[in-house]
Protein backbone atom coordinates (compact mmCIF):
# COMPACT_ATOMS: atom_id res chain seq x y z
CA UNK A 1 0.00 0.00 0.00
CA UNK A 2 2.89 2.36 0.82
CA UNK A 3 4.44 1.68 -2.58
CA UNK A 4 1.18 2.50 -4.37
CA UNK A 5 0.80 5.76 -2.43
CA UNK A 6 4.40 6.64 -3.21
CA UNK A 7 3.79 6.09 -6.94
CA UNK A 8 0.66 8.24 -6.75
CA UNK A 9 2.61 11.07 -5.11
CA UNK A 10 5.24 10.91 -7.87
CA UNK A 11 2.65 11.18 -10.63
CA UNK A 12 0.64 13.92 -8.91
CA UNK A 13 3.84 15.89 -8.27
CA UNK A 14 4.81 15.49 -11.94
CA UNK A 15 1.40 16.79 -13.03
CA UNK A 16 1.72 19.76 -10.62
CA UNK A 17 5.18 20.64 -11.96
CA UNK A 18 3.90 20.53 -15.54
CA UNK A 19 0.89 22.72 -14.74
CA UNK A 20 2.89 25.32 -12.81
CA UNK A 21 5.72 25.50 -15.36
CA UNK A 22 3.25 25.80 -18.24
CA UNK A 23 1.47 28.68 -16.51
CA UNK A 24 4.78 30.41 -15.82
CA UNK A 25 5.93 30.06 -19.43
CA UNK A 26 2.60 31.29 -20.78
CA UNK A 27 2.25 34.33 -18.48
CA UNK A 28 3.81 36.64 -21.08
CA UNK A 29 1.07 35.88 -23.60
CA UNK A 30 -2.69 36.07 -23.14
CA UNK A 31 -3.71 35.29 -26.71
CA UNK A 32 -6.85 33.03 -26.58
CA UNK A 33 -5.58 30.68 -29.30
CA UNK A 34 -2.22 30.27 -27.56
CA UNK A 35 -3.91 29.72 -24.19
CA UNK A 36 -6.22 27.07 -25.71
CA UNK A 37 -3.23 25.24 -27.19
CA UNK A 38 -1.46 25.29 -23.82
CA UNK A 39 -4.52 23.96 -22.00
CA UNK A 40 -5.12 21.19 -24.54
CA UNK A 41 -1.53 19.94 -24.31
CA UNK A 42 -1.69 20.12 -20.51
CA UNK A 43 -4.80 17.91 -20.60
CA UNK A 44 -3.02 15.38 -22.86
CA UNK A 45 -0.05 15.28 -20.47
CA UNK A 46 -2.25 14.87 -17.39
CA UNK A 47 -4.35 12.11 -18.98
CA UNK A 48 -1.20 10.24 -20.08
CA UNK A 49 0.31 10.37 -16.59
CA UNK A 50 -2.92 9.29 -14.88
CA UNK A 51 -3.29 6.43 -17.37
CA UNK A 52 0.33 5.41 -16.70
CA UNK A 53 -0.36 5.36 -12.96
CA UNK A 54 -3.56 3.32 -13.28
CA UNK A 55 -2.03 0.84 -15.72
CA UNK A 56 1.11 0.59 -13.59
CA UNK A 57 -0.98 -0.99 -10.82
CA UNK A 58 -2.32 -3.72 -13.10
CA UNK A 59 -0.87 -6.94 -14.40
CA UNK A 60 0.57 -5.37 -17.54
CA UNK A 61 3.99 -5.28 -19.16
CA UNK A 62 6.03 -2.52 -17.48
CA UNK A 63 6.81 -0.98 -20.86
CA UNK A 64 3.19 0.17 -21.26
CA UNK A 65 3.14 2.74 -18.42
CA UNK A 66 6.78 3.62 -19.24
CA UNK A 67 5.82 4.35 -22.84
CA UNK A 68 2.95 6.55 -21.70
CA UNK A 69 5.25 8.49 -19.40
CA UNK A 70 7.77 9.05 -22.23
CA UNK A 71 4.98 10.23 -24.54
CA UNK A 72 3.68 12.63 -21.89
CA UNK A 73 7.22 14.04 -21.46
CA UNK A 74 7.47 14.39 -25.25
CA UNK A 75 4.24 16.42 -25.23
CA UNK A 76 5.55 18.49 -22.32
CA UNK A 77 8.76 19.48 -24.15
CA UNK A 78 6.76 20.18 -27.30
CA UNK A 79 4.66 22.54 -25.18
CA UNK A 80 7.78 24.25 -23.84
CA UNK A 81 9.09 24.71 -27.39
CA UNK A 82 5.79 26.31 -28.43
CA UNK A 83 5.87 28.66 -25.43
CA UNK A 84 9.55 29.64 -25.52
CA UNK A 85 10.52 29.19 -29.17
CA UNK A 86 13.67 27.32 -28.10
CA UNK A 87 14.44 24.65 -30.70
CA UNK A 88 16.29 22.28 -28.40
CA UNK A 89 13.02 21.62 -26.57
CA UNK A 90 11.60 20.38 -29.89
CA UNK A 91 14.65 18.10 -30.35
CA UNK A 92 14.10 16.58 -26.88
CA UNK A 93 10.40 16.15 -27.65
CA UNK A 94 11.10 14.29 -30.92
CA UNK A 95 13.72 12.09 -29.23
CA UNK A 96 11.31 11.12 -26.44
CA UNK A 97 8.58 10.42 -29.01
CA UNK A 98 10.97 8.28 -31.06
CA UNK A 99 11.70 6.18 -27.95
CA UNK A 100 8.32 6.24 -26.20
CA UNK A 101 6.07 5.21 -29.08
CA UNK A 102 8.03 2.05 -30.06
CA UNK A 103 8.28 1.08 -26.36
CA UNK A 104 4.52 1.47 -25.90
CA UNK A 105 3.71 -0.36 -29.15
CA UNK A 106 6.14 -3.24 -28.59
CA UNK A 107 5.07 -3.68 -24.96
CA UNK A 108 1.37 -3.68 -25.90
CA UNK A 109 1.91 -6.32 -28.60
CA UNK A 110 3.99 -8.46 -26.22
CA UNK A 111 1.35 -8.18 -23.48
CA UNK A 112 -1.49 -9.15 -25.84
CA UNK A 113 0.45 -12.18 -27.12
CA UNK A 114 1.38 -13.33 -23.60
CA UNK A 115 -2.19 -12.87 -22.39
CA UNK A 116 -3.56 -14.92 -25.30
CA UNK A 117 -0.97 -17.60 -24.57
CA UNK A 118 -1.91 -17.76 -20.87
CA UNK A 119 -5.64 -17.89 -21.70
CA UNK A 120 -5.01 -20.67 -24.20
CA UNK A 121 -2.95 -22.67 -21.67
CA UNK A 122 -5.56 -22.09 -18.94
CA UNK A 123 -8.39 -23.19 -21.26
CA UNK A 124 -6.45 -26.33 -22.18
CA UNK A 125 -5.97 -27.20 -18.49
CA UNK A 126 -9.68 -26.68 -17.79
CA UNK A 127 -10.78 -28.68 -20.82
CA UNK A 128 -8.54 -31.65 -19.98
CA UNK A 129 -9.30 -31.68 -16.26
CA UNK A 130 -10.80 -34.91 -14.90
CA UNK A 131 -12.83 -32.82 -12.43
CA UNK A 132 -15.81 -30.66 -13.21
CA UNK A 133 -14.99 -26.96 -12.91
CA UNK A 134 -17.60 -24.20 -12.71
CA UNK A 135 -16.93 -20.46 -12.55
CA UNK A 136 -19.79 -18.84 -10.63
CA UNK A 137 -20.59 -15.22 -9.91
CA UNK A 138 -21.37 -14.22 -6.32
CA UNK A 139 -25.06 -15.01 -6.92
CA UNK A 140 -24.08 -18.55 -7.99
CA UNK A 141 -24.98 -18.03 -11.64
CA UNK A 142 -22.81 -20.27 -13.83
CA UNK A 143 -20.45 -18.15 -15.94
CA UNK A 144 -18.27 -20.90 -17.35
CA UNK A 145 -18.38 -24.72 -17.18
CA UNK A 146 -15.57 -26.95 -18.44
CA UNK A 147 -16.27 -30.04 -20.58
CA UNK A 148 -16.13 -32.44 -17.63
CA UNK A 149 -18.75 -30.40 -15.75
CA UNK A 150 -21.02 -30.51 -18.81
CA UNK A 151 -20.59 -34.29 -19.08
CA UNK A 152 -21.22 -34.94 -15.36
CA UNK A 153 -24.32 -32.75 -15.20
CA UNK A 154 -25.63 -33.81 -18.60
CA UNK A 155 -26.07 -30.34 -20.10
CA UNK A 156 -24.37 -28.34 -22.84
CA UNK A 157 -22.24 -25.29 -22.06
CA UNK A 158 -24.86 -22.75 -23.15
CA UNK A 159 -27.58 -24.56 -21.18
CA UNK A 160 -25.47 -24.47 -18.01
CA UNK A 161 -24.77 -20.75 -18.46
CA UNK A 162 -28.51 -20.14 -18.07
CA UNK A 163 -28.64 -21.90 -14.71
CA UNK A 164 -27.55 -21.40 -11.12
CA UNK A 165 -25.52 -24.03 -9.37
CA UNK A 166 -28.24 -24.25 -6.73
CA UNK A 167 -30.58 -25.57 -9.46
CA UNK A 168 -28.73 -28.89 -9.18
CA UNK A 169 -29.06 -29.14 -5.39
CA UNK A 170 -31.69 -30.48 -3.05
CA UNK A 171 -32.74 -28.39 -0.05
CA UNK A 172 -30.18 -30.25 2.06
CA UNK A 173 -27.51 -29.57 -0.57
CA UNK A 174 -28.40 -25.87 -0.68
CA UNK A 175 -27.98 -25.67 3.09
CA UNK A 176 -24.54 -27.31 2.87
CA UNK A 177 -23.55 -24.85 0.15
CA UNK A 178 -24.68 -21.86 2.26
CA UNK A 179 -22.63 -23.10 5.20
CA UNK A 180 -19.60 -23.69 2.98
CA UNK A 181 -19.87 -20.18 1.49
CA UNK A 182 -20.16 -18.67 4.94
CA UNK A 183 -16.96 -20.41 6.05
CA UNK A 184 -15.18 -19.47 2.82
CA UNK A 185 -15.96 -15.75 2.99
CA UNK A 186 -15.24 -15.53 6.72
CA UNK A 187 -11.70 -16.75 6.09
CA UNK A 188 -12.09 -20.12 7.84
CA UNK A 189 -10.50 -23.30 6.52
CA UNK A 190 -12.95 -25.07 4.25
CA UNK A 191 -12.70 -28.78 3.58
CA UNK A 192 -14.25 -30.51 0.60
CA UNK A 193 -17.83 -31.61 1.24
CA UNK A 194 -20.24 -34.04 -0.41
CA UNK A 195 -23.68 -33.26 -1.85
CA UNK A 196 -26.13 -34.91 -4.19
CA UNK A 197 -26.31 -33.24 -7.60
CA UNK A 198 -29.46 -33.48 -9.68
CA UNK A 199 -28.41 -34.18 -13.26
CA UNK A 200 -30.27 -34.58 -16.54
CA UNK A 201 -30.04 -38.36 -16.08
CA UNK A 202 -32.45 -40.63 -14.27
CA UNK A 203 -30.54 -40.63 -10.97
CA UNK A 204 -28.49 -37.99 -9.10
CA UNK A 205 -24.78 -38.31 -8.45
CA UNK A 206 -22.86 -37.82 -5.21
CA UNK A 207 -20.20 -35.17 -5.78
CA UNK A 208 -17.26 -34.03 -3.69
CA UNK A 209 -17.10 -30.24 -3.93
CA UNK A 210 -14.34 -27.70 -3.26
CA UNK A 211 -14.74 -23.92 -3.35
CA UNK A 212 -12.20 -21.13 -3.96
CA UNK A 213 -12.80 -17.38 -4.03
CA UNK A 214 -11.99 -15.62 -7.31
CA UNK A 215 -10.71 -12.06 -6.97
CA UNK A 216 -10.46 -9.07 -9.31
CA UNK A 217 -7.45 -6.80 -9.88
CA UNK A 218 -8.22 -4.93 -6.62
CA UNK A 219 -8.22 -8.22 -4.68
CA UNK A 220 -11.96 -7.97 -4.03
CA UNK A 221 -14.06 -11.18 -4.31
CA UNK A 222 -15.91 -11.26 -7.63
CA UNK A 223 -16.49 -14.95 -8.31
CA UNK A 224 -16.39 -18.49 -6.95
CA UNK A 225 -14.42 -21.31 -8.55
CA UNK A 226 -16.19 -24.59 -7.81
CA UNK A 227 -14.61 -27.95 -8.59
CA UNK A 228 -16.40 -31.28 -8.17
CA UNK A 229 -15.93 -34.96 -8.95
CA UNK A 230 -18.26 -37.91 -9.00
CA UNK A 231 -17.78 -40.10 -5.91
CA UNK A 232 -21.01 -42.06 -6.26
Amino acid sequence: MTIIRGKLQVYLTSILIIVVSSIVFSMHSFQPVRLLAVLSEMVIIAVSLVAAYLLGNRDLHRGIPLGLILLSLSTYFDLLEALTGMNYFEFISVALLAVGFPVLLASSIYHIRERKKRISEFSAVLSNSLEGILLLDLSENILYPNKTACDLLGFGEEQLKMKKFSDFLSEEGKEKLREARSCLFSGKNLSAFEVELITSGESPIVAEISLVIGRNANENPDSIILTFKDVT
